[in-house]
């Protein structure tokens, strides 16, 4: 199932096989391993999801499009929908999960398990062959720990199938520096080639996020406009996320010299399923590095709140038990080193040079 930020796999059977037993043992084994697991169950029969006579029941006899009920722990809604379509049904789904369980469809295609009742007796006819099914049978006292390694195998491969984009926040005019960040030369490179450079090394497509003017090729290269209404880095990185919702995302800031492929190498190189974003620490007691960071679709949601509640900074995003903050090897400390004053960038000249004998412009 593509175009979702979470894996969706299917577990089936018929009546009586023990589906939901299953789905509760899986639920408690992903839960204890802090996924976050949503469940899409397809019944053949009509939903009666509220009490005739209930204030939500009547609302949607009335003929509200949408009805959502709430208390201080939970939330439902109901809404009509014609043929109930699986991606349709999906993409309703928050993007904040790691996994979609999905009990019924058995004709989809979705990857999935089957579940057959025993070995003895005869057996209903099964549902056509797909080369993604796994057949347990519920019997085998083995069968929890197949199912629970089908999973895992797929998330891993749901996880190392997306798409990874690289956004550059370029920024405008700096009042310190006299002039755009972004044009300042280092190495016989402006920072935003060297910084470009970089970044399609490490991933698919890379795009530019900020106003500033860039000479040469860079000034055809694909740019996203900030998000109105919302100030700083925050704008563009929001841009990013809602252009392409289902890539990852690594944000780099142009004015960070040193940054090179091994230290995105190493970033990715903390990604896994369940973790949603990777956002190194320099030093313990430091603050997270938000930028030469890593942020999955999941994540994004938490970003956008950030933005409808008026805070600017993603520093906020450390106390989010999916965020992890990595030590960064001293080795590679250095990539993280910005510029922010002429002194600064003085000195980057300075040790490039000696790092690569290059003399900067």
């Amino acid at each position: 199932m593509v175009n979702f930020s979470f894996c969706v796999l299917g577990i089936g059977g018929y009546s009586g096989a023990g589906k939901t037993t299953l789905i509760e043992k899986v639920l408690s084994e992903l839960k204890g391993k802090g996924f976050r697991v949503g469940i899409l169950k397809h019944a053949s029969h009509p939903l009666s999801p509220d009490r005739e006579g209930k204030d939500t029941d009547r609302f949607y006899r009335a003929g509200a499009d949408f009805v959502c009920a709430h208390d201080a722990h939970q939330a439902f809604s109901r809404y009509p929908h014609g043929d109930c379509r699986l991606q349709d049904i999906l993409s309703g789904f928050p993007r904040s999960l790691d996994l979609v369980l999905v009990e019924g469809h058995k004709n989809s295609g979705l990857p999935r398990i089957w579940v057959v009742p025993g070995t003895g007796g005869p057996q209903k006819p099964e549902v056509p062959k797909h080369p993604a099914k796994r057949v347990v049978l519920r019997d085998d006292p083995r069968h929890f720990g197949t199912v629970m390694e089908y999973i895992h195998r797929e998330l891993e491969k749901f996880h190392a199938q997306r798409s990874i984009a690289a956004g550059l926040l370029i920024g405008g005019r700096s009042l310190r520096m006299g002039t755009d960040k972004a044009l300042l030369r280092i190495g016989g490179e402006i920072f935003a080639e060297r910084a470009f450079r970089m970044l399609g090394g490490v991933a698919a497509k890379t795009v530019l996020l900020g106003s500033a003017e860039l000479p040469g090729p860079l000034g055809r290269v694909d740019r996203l406009p900030d998000v109105p209404g919302v100030a700083g880095p925050m704008a563009g990185v929001l841009s990013a996320f809602r252009w392409a919702p289902q890539s990852v995302w690594i944000i780099s800031a142009v004015d960070m010299p040193f940054m090179d492929r091994g230290a995105w190498e190493w970033v990715l190189s903390h990604r896994r399923p369940g973790v949603w974003a990777v956002l190194p620490l320099l030093k313990k007691g430091a603050k997270a590095e938000t930028m030469a960071a890593c942020y999955e679709p999941a994540i994004f949601g938490e970003v956008e709140s950030f933005a409808r509640a008026g805070i600017g900074t993603l520093q906020e995003l450390t106390r989010h038990p999916k965020v992890i903050t990595p030590l960064v090897p001293k080795s590679l400390a250095h990539a993280w080193k910005n510029v922010n004053t002429i002194a600064e960038w003085k000195r980057a000249n300075r040790l490039l040079e000696e790092e690569s004998g290059v003399t900067s412009d």
